[in-house]
């Protein structure tokens, strides 16, 4: 085609669940101008409708009105993009279902490290910033939507939250009730005050779910957030590839109910607590090649609140250098229990691999204590491995109802 630039007609005065005068302002052209959508994969420009992404101006009003003017009816599935610039916000912004929210570029290097290239695309929130979190998704309830809420996309974003102060609860993006489908690909987290990632429950009208489920999260890293850094409440029948949390205020990962769900080659180093705290429910849940450095309790962590008759299956995890804190007799994997109430999901661990070591400097303890320790448990199958601790590889205590240990799980002690 000889025009380059192809238009889309207006499909409708407002956009699902907003007021219609949000959508009725549209673009920042001449007034009955429909805004150009690129051709290719780039979508409605915010800056056509009046951000500016020079990193001073409050660009939150323009790019909620292009997300607002995508998700209109005859709009549905556009993509709002942001050009590379840094977009400064004062609330949170929302996204619409079947509506994509796109950058230029997600940061996976530390935001501030003058030791490599910095890229310039990021949207960072104002220290007057008020609301729930950077991005938000939210139910068809919450939102207004006329059928259910699914097929937001969110890609290629760096959310910077260092402008915000500590204890202000503000997340970097937060999911709340009954949504399904979502993808979310090559984002960037840093330093947000509270988790990075985190679904809510919100019990739906329509009944059903009672948060995210049926999501795809692939290739997203998180640094120096000061909650959790992936908090994941009854996120189910869903696929996590490659997350990576670093120095999160908590645990690495919270992973509650999450039946029918798949974590593969996530990892999480230098986190306060655990790097993995994961509670099983009904349904399986397993965990692929994930990785964990130097955390400060356990890498993962399994306990009591592991209630429902599911399974939990950790296959090929490699956990270094855990329990920092020392002394609390921590582990490269724990499975605690207690008399009154035992682990009673099932855990099937293969080719397992736990090391010791001290911190990067050489200074420190030798952690873990253990490389697997097993309390108060149902079933657990412990098939294959090589674990070492300071204090034993592997130990066993309280009372196991089921506790099988295979041929090829050998246990070192750190020399």
């Amino acid at each position: 085609m000889t025009n380059r630039r192809m238009f889309i007609r207006a499909g409708g005065a407002a956009a699902m669940g907003v007021a219609a005068t949000a959508v009725g302002s549209g673009p920042a052209a001449a007034a009955g101008d429909e805004p150009a959508y690129a051709e290719g994969h780039l979508g409605f420009s915010v800056k056509e409708f009046g951000a500016k992404g020079d990193g001073t101006t409050d660009d939150t009003a323009a790019i909620q009105a292009a997300l607002d003017y995508a998700a209109a009816p005859g709009r549905t599935g556009s993509i709002v993009y942001l050009p590379r610039g840094t977009y400064r916000t004062s609330k949170a912004l929302r996204v619409h279902p079947a509506t994509t929210l796109q950058g230029t570029h997600g940061n996976h290097i530390d935001e501030g490290d003058k030791t490599w290239v910095q890229t310039e695309s990021r949207i960072k929130p104002l220290d007057t910033f008020s609301g729930p979190a950077c991005i938000e998704i939210v139910d068809r309830d919450t939102g207004g939507y006329p059928a259910g809420s699914a097929e937001q996309r969110l890609f290629h974003l760096t959310l910077n939250g260092s402008a915000l102060a500590a204890g202000t609860g503000v997340d970097g993006i937060r999911f709340t009730g009954k949504i399904h489908g979502v993808v979310v690909r090559d984002v960037a987290i840093f330093d947000f005050p509270n988790h990075a990632i985190t679904t809510a429950y919100r019990t739906p009208s329509d009944g059903g779910p009672q948060a995210l489920y049926s999501a795809r999260f692939e290739r997203i890293a998180a640094k120096g957030n000061g909650g959790i850094t992936y908090s994941f409440n009854n996120t189910t029948d869903s696929q996590f590839t490659d997350l990576e949390s670093i120095e999160g205020g908590s645990h690495g990962f919270f992973i509650a109910g999450c039946g029918n769900s798949c974590f593969t080659n996530c990892r999480s180093e230098w986190s306060r607590h655990n790097g993995f705290d994961l509670r099983g429910g009904n349904g399986i849940v397993e965990l692929l090649g994930c990785s964990t450095d130097r955390n400060g309790f356990n890498g993962v962590s399994i306990d009591q609140n592991s209630t429902g008759e599911g399974v939990i299956v950790l296959n090929g995890l490699r956990l270094n250098r855990d329990g920092k804190s020392d002394n609390g007799g921590y582990a490269g994997l724990k499975i605690n229990g207690t008399a009154a109430a035992p682990v009673a999901t099932a855990v099937l661990v293969s080719a397992l691999a736990v090391e010791t070591g001290t911190n990067d400097d050489k200074t420190g303890p030798t952690t873990p204590q253990y490389g697997v320790s097993v309390d108060n448990a149902t079933t657990v199958v412990l098939e294959s491995g090589i674990v070492r601790g300071r204090v034993a590889g592997y130990r066993a205590g309280g009372t196991n109802t089921t506790l099988k240990v295979g041929a090829t799980f050998l246990s070192r002690t750190a020399s």
